[in-house]
């Protein structure tokens, strides 16, 4: 779609896009005649959230019928009383005023039912959306994480379906609309010219904040969720971050980095806050000056027998609600416009060029062996090769090291056994079965894999364990907790197993949580265990209890160990040498040590530290 800008200065221009910039956002993204218009394509893609919805959505249209129509009527009513009153017959407007007021009470009530049966439905409608976003997030490529801030992921599973929720408001704008329009017809009973004057005043009311909205609002709406991604990923930083922050002594670094941001954001809801209350006082002098005109109109009118009285005092109760619907008309295209932005972000979850969805095929491992091989893998992660025909292979029950200079992708080696990334040639082989051809459950299944830094969840030290085996026996814990080597650790607290360990493991050491880890892969009980520099932040006593319970069980389960200290391989039945990111040699410890050279300096730097 061709671009098209608003009417500004080429400085105005260069500010914005320097301003925008900063938040990974192109001017032309923000200033399209799409964006401009506000067309609502999006919004048509939560149709399919609406399905069980039916009786509901009758209901509310019922209430909506009977709510419109009793507001109609209560002008009529009273002009009708206001009748009597001037003709002295006191009774009968007495009885008609008891009606009004009736009325009144009635609109409220319906109102009241027709809000609880919106609020009961939008929240349902909400729950399966947030649910399928969640889903769709678990199953987007790693890629995509790698690319993304956090503030954006977040602020589309939380921020945008709340501006959802809140779309509530639109529906009931939409009553009043239809309730002022009956009123206006209503009136050209009255009079045809009064009629004819409110039809091209509210024309005018409507066009005005229509204008402003698609020049000014929307792009900054556009704008103003950009940089709300990015303070939030601020803020996720900051607190996740605080004990780096405090440790380097760069708080003042840090909070001039967030002043910054706040900055940004400051200046974005105040722009947006001038547009708002520009078009509501706009609107409201227009809407001043042609009630004033009216009333005019009506004395006039009255002067020459074309008006009554009762007619002037109904005008005067009901033509500002009449002049505000067309207000609201323009408040709910701005509203949707809202939601327009909020419904895209959320339903880029679901687009695969947004956010790239694993694939996986439908083939079941079964007896597994536990053999993995590499044939002529290429990789490379955006722009960068990691791997050109990388071949290798790791027997069933084989105790397998990878070493290698920083930066040679021996992680990565790890990384696309489960497919966490998708290779660009070549085949992973699984029992001689390519792993792009197994289902998602019967690979991952079939794999243990532990990070360098794990994670550990915001639960007790049993919950985390039992994330691995949700019917794990307290004697299958205690096992694997003495084969991680944590167990003591565990006993001397308080709580035992109840632990609470906070937010990414907050009160566990590093050593610690790669124990925890360790416990619960071995919990897993997977055929293929996969461990990336696990035992990286143990002491030397704890090190050597791990690589003893790995080295228990050799022949069991293939296992496959990236280590930078090459002290934990040195019982590996063979050992990778990856350089120039190619594998250069492999053999035994002694092996490597008599013929390769890289191997041999790499053992020698690692010896002369101790």
């Amino acid at each position: 779609m061709k671009n098209k800008k608003l009417n500004k200065t080429s400085k105005q221009i260069k500010k914005e896009q320097a301003f925008l910039e900063k938040f990974g956002v192109s001017y032309s993204e923000i200033n399209t005649k799409e964006n401009k218009t506000g067309k609502l394509t999006y919004l048509k893609k939560l149709k399919p959230y609406l399905k069980g919805e039916g009786w509901q959505i009758a209901l509310i249209l019922f209430l909506s019928f009977l709510l419109i129509a009793v507001n109609i009527l209560s002008p009529i009513i009273l002009n009708i009383s206001t009748e009597h009153l001037l003709d002295s017959e006191f009774e009968r407007a007495l009885i008609f005023i008891c009606l009004l007021v009736g009325s009144y009470f009635l609109v409220d009530f319906l109102r009241y039912l027709s809000n609880i049966v919106c609020y009961k439905i939008i929240n349902r409608i909400i729950l399966r959306l947030r649910k399928d976003m969640s889903e769709n997030l678990t199953r987007t490529k790693l890629t995509k994480y790698n690319q993304s801030n956090s503030g954006e992921i977040l602020n589309r599973l939380n921020y945008d379906p709340k501006v959802l929720y809140d779309s509530i408001d639109i529906l009931m704008n939409f009553n009043k609309i239809f309730i002022h329009i009956g009123r206006l017809a209503m009136f050209f009973t009255f009079s045809i010219y009064i009629g004819i004057y409110m039809i091209i005043a509210g024309i005018i009311i409507y066009i005005v904040p229509n204008l402003i909205s698609k020049r000014y609002k929307n792009p900054i709406r556009i704008r103003d969720a950009k940089v709300n991604d990015r303070y939030q990923t601020i803020n996720n930083e900051m607190v996740k971050g605080i004990r780096d922050i405090k440790g380097l002594n760069i708080t003042s670094i840090f909070l001039k980095k967030i002043n910054k941001n706040l900055k940004f954001s400051h200046n974005s809801n105040n722009s947006l806050q001038f547009a708002n209350e520009t078009t509501e006082q706009i609107s409201v002098i227009i809407l001043n000056l042609f009630s004033l005109g009216g009333y005019i109109l009506s004395i006039l009118l009255i002067m020459h027998d074309m008006f009554s009285v009762a007619n002037f005092i109904t005008l005067f109760t009901y033509d500002f609600g009449i002049y505000n619907a067309f207000i609201n008309m323009a408040a709910i295209k701005d509203q949707l416009y809202q939601m327009e932005i909020s419904t895209k972000r959320m339903m880029e979850f679901f687009d695969d060029k947004e956010y790239p969805k694993e694939s996986f095929g439908n083939v079941e491992l079964k007896n597994l062996q536990g053999k993995v091989e590499f044939k002529n893998v290429s990789f490379k992660y955006e722009n960068n090769v990691v791997f050109k025909n990388l071949s290798f292979t790791v027997n069933s029950g084989e105790y397998v090291g990878i070493v290698g200079k920083s930066g040679e992708g021996k992680s990565t080696v790890l990384s696309l056994i489960p497919k966490f990334f998708d290779i660009d040639s070549g085949q992973i082989l699984i029992d001689g079965i390519n792993n792009k051809k197994l289902t998602q459950d019967s690979l991952r299944n079939s794999i243990s894999i532990v990070l360098q830094n794990p994670y550990i969840f915001n639960a007790s030290i049993k919950d985390n364990l039992l994330l691995a085996k949700e019917d794990a026996t307290e004697e299958e814990l205690v096992e694997v907790c003495k084969k991680a080597y944590i167990y003591d650790f565990i006993l001397s607290q308080p709580n035992k197993f109840d632990t609470m360990v906070g937010e990414g493991g907050v009160i566990l050491s590093g050593g610690q949580k790669q124990r925890l880890a360790l416990a619960r892969a071995f919990l897993k009980n997977s055929k293929i265990l996969l461990l990336d520099e696990a035992t990286s932040a143990l002491d030397n006593k704890s090190q050597e209890k791990i690589k003893q319970s790995l080295s228990s069980m050799k022949g069991t389960y293939t296992t496959i160990v990236v280590a930078h200290r090459l002290s934990t391989i040195v019982d590996c039945d063979k050992i990778l040498v990856l350089d120039d990111h190619k594998i250069i040699a492999e053999g035994t410890h002694k092996e490597l040590l008599k013929n390769c050279e890289l191997y041999r300096n790499l053992y020698k730097a690692e010896e002369n530290k101790e």
